[in-house]
This record gives C-alpha cells, sequence and structure tokens, in this order.
C-alpha cells in the first residue's frame, strides 16, 4: 500500500510510486493569469516561466527539475475551472491532453 504525505496543504508525495501530485482547486481560478499562477506553484515552474501557452507546453512537457518519476496533477472542482472563459478553458485542456510527456498526467476532479 502506498503512502501519501502532505506537504503545504497542497502536495503530496506517494513513496511507493514516487509520484507528484500536486493539487490545484478549480474554484479559485478564475482568470487565465490565475490558472498561470496556481499551475506555476503547484509544479515549482522555473522563475523563466513565460505564462503563456507555449510556455506551459514546454514547461509540462520537461519537468525535468522536478526529482520524482511521475507527476499527477489534480485539478478539483473542475466544473468551477475557467467557468466564465471558454475558450481559454478549452485550450488549456487541449493544450494539456495533447502533452506528449508519458510520466505526467492530470485529473480533472
Amino acid at each position: 500500500m502506498s503512502k501519501l504525505y502532505t506537504l503545504d496543504n497542497r502536495q503530496f508525495i506517494s513513496e511507493a510510486s514516487d509520484t507528484l501530485v500536486a493539487v490545484i482547486d478549480g474554484s479559485t481560478i478564475h482568470s487565465v493569469a490565475d490558472f498561470y499562477s496556481a499551475i506555476s506553484k503547484a509544479l515549482h515552474f522555473p522563475d523563466y516561466f513565460g505564462e503563456n501557452l507555449d510556455a506551459l507546453d514546454e514547461m509540462l512537457y520537461d519537468l525535468d527539475w522536478i526529482e520524482h518519476d511521475h507527476v499527477l496533477l489534480l485539478i478539483t472542482n473542475s466544473p468551477q475551472f475557467l467557468q466564465h472563459e471558454e475558450a481559454q478553458r478549452s485550450q488549456i485542456i487541449t493544450l494539456i491532453e495533447e502533452i506528449d510527456n508519458p510520466y505526467f498526467e492530470v485529473c480533472f476532479m
């Protein structure tokens, strides 16, 4: 059985699978800027993250600064995630779906 450890009330590390599980509360994401800030904090993006879709694509493809073998991003309260920004929501979800990184997964909850 794997163990989960809480870090900063937002992150968990699964000892058995060497997976970093980061959580973003979708109810707090009202704008694309909110999303970029939240994902940057949750996944400890480097300072050079450009806060745009191209930069997000590069960050999620790479993830070399994370010492765990796998990364799982949980977006809770997903119906509220960018609920008034449908075009941006769609672009972000499409980008996430198309990321070619077998070590990165996202779960909308």
